[in-house]
């Protein structure tokens, strides 16, 4: 495997793995939102926050990496 494809890779599961982390509080959130507890929504909304702008610069890091590499960008594209 190519070390640009490795790359991607890395970047990719990093991105899945925060994608799970913002369901994961998005569910928590519902949750605290149904019991009423506006203190706890608040900080998961805060925590959801986080990871929503990890996940952001995580696309941008992608971007960067692939944008000058036309076969590595022509795969990002397929599986964004």
């Amino acid at each position: 495997m190519s070390a640009d494809l490795e790359t991607i890779l890395i970047y990719l599961q990093r991105r899945y793995n925060i994608l799970r982390e913002v369901c994961s509080l998005t569910e928590e959130l519902a949750e605290a939102v149904e019991r009423g507890d506006t203190v706890s929504a608040s900080l998961l909304l805060d925590m959801r926050g986080e990871q929503l702008q990890r996940h952001a610069d995580c696309e941008e890091q992608i971007m960067r990496e692939t944008a000058f590499r036309p076969g590595i960008y022509e795969i990002w594209l397929k599986v964004h």
